[in-house]
């Protein structure tokens, strides 16, 4: 998920730069800033780094395990201030979180170079994102804690964060490292550095239902017998629908060609029983399935279901218009070796129905 513009390398009340900091962002403007797509780093990084669960005790026995280094009691004080943040954030306590950087503590996004300073910054950002998503989450996978001193250590993660609670909820991911000192008798977050990871399968969204007939797309021709059918099959714009355009062209057999006026010999026969049938197929999410609508070149239409059956579909056709209480089915089969085979039952809706042929893909 992308960022919006985020807070550009700005100085809190309580951070330090090494230039003049820039004047404060009116809080109308901040606010502004995290609106969807409203999340900027510090949001993600500073609520990837705490987790959504307590750290665990033990790594589990099918997953990576904890590498920690250092004394049991360094480390059992760092894992505690994780565990205070992951509170904080839970509880959506902007001031509490910040309360957990160092005064000068930064965080850079290194995909973008963003950078957030300062204690005051922090709890900025927070409150604005609070304010915003009251309902996001987070969570985290520590992969290590290793103690530098008596007084620095680094900790890297991987991390998620979500917003909106839902199930369909906005989420990101990141793979960070942190260094964190003791200070003040305590562990603060002194520097973050994170780069943005692709979503695990199972967190990604889920493929669009029209996306299962994505093989369709090319084009396809079939010669048969005194038949010319082909079919081009293409995503319109935005990839909301898939539009296959038909052609069928039935040669003529045992008669000369037709003249033009003075010009004999460059016009092709033409015959009654050549069309071209324009097919639109969209997902219908009040029905909850794969819909189409059919329009021949002499203005009859017709509209389609379709159901899956593992390699193949059924379509199950309904004239409209002069064609209404028509019906009639069309089986479409992928096979082996690009080939599609279209078979119908029925030929009252022929002249607007996709050709029944057996194709073979000529082009992507």
């Amino acid at each position: 998920m992308e960022s919006a513009t985020p807070l550009r390398d700005r100085s809190g009340a309580e951070g330090t730069l090494a230039t003049a900091p820039p004047p404060a962002r009116p809080a109308a403007a901040l606010a502004a800033l995290l609106t969807p797509p409203r999340h900027a780093p510090m949001p993600r990084l500073l609520g990837d780094l705490t987790g959504g669960a307590a750290l665990p005790s033990k790594p589990p026995a099918d997953g990576p395990k904890l590498m920690a280094v250092g004394t049991a009691a360094a480390l059992a004080e760092i894992s505690g201030m994780m565990r205070d943040y992951l509170a904080a954030y839970n509880r959506h306590d902007a001031a509490a979180l910040a309360g957990h950087w160092s005064r000068g503590g930064e965080s850079v996004d290194l995909a973008s170079g963003e950078i957030t300073r300062g204690r005051g910054a922090v709890e900025e950002v927070f409150t604005t994102l609070f304010h915003t998503d009251a309902e996001t989450t987070i969570d985290i996978d520590i992969e290590s804690i290793r103690l530098l001193r008596d007084d620095v250590a680094v900790v890297d993660a991987v991390t998620q964060l979500a917003f909106s609670g839902a199930a369909n909820s906005e989420k990101s991911r990141s793979r960070l490292s942190a260094v964190v000192t003791r200070e003040e008798g305590r562990w603060m977050l002194q520097s973050v550095r994170e780069s943005s990871l692709p979503l695990e399968p199972s967190l990604a969204t889920p493929p669009h239902p029209l996306e299962a007939l994505g093989w369709l797309v090319g084009s396809w021709e079939d010669n048969g017998d005194g038949v010319t059918a082909s079919i081009r099959a293409f995503w319109s714009e935005g990839g909301a629908f898939l539009i296959r355009s038909h052609s069928v062209a039935t040669d003529p057999v045992g008669q000369p060609p037709t003249e033009a006026t003075g010009i004999p010999d460059l016009l092709p026969a033409v015959s009654p029983g050549s069309r071209e049938i324009t097919e639109i197929l969209g997902w219908d999410p009040e029905r909850g399935q794969i819909r189409s609508w059919l329009f021949n070149s002499q203005g009859r239409f017709a509209e389609g279901t379709w159901e899956r059956h593992g390699d193949s579909w059924t379509v199950r056709l309904e004239g409209q218009g002069a064609d209404r209480g028509i019906s009639s089915t069309l089986i479409l089969e992928r096979n082996s070796g690009g080939r599609l085979s279209q078979r119908a039952t029925g030929d009252r809706l022929a002249d607007v129905m996709p050709p029944a042929c057996e194709f073979i893909r000529t082009g992507r």
